[in-house]
């Protein structure tokens, strides 16, 4: 997840048109919050 945000990242950067900038944007954030919350999970399940 945390790839493909990067690549939404590297898309936004390279794109002049700001709608979709936006969306790669939210897109990208989107994905890394959900890989953060996956591992957060992967960790509790660690130590419990």
């Amino acid at each position: 997840m945390r790839a493909l945000a990067a690549r939404l990242r590297g898309y936004a950067a390279e794109t002049s048109i700001e709608h979709f900038r936006r969306k790669f944007q939210i897109v990208a954030s989107e994905l890394e919050e959900a890989a953060m919350d996956l591992e957060s999970r992967d960790r509790f399940r660690l130590v419990s």
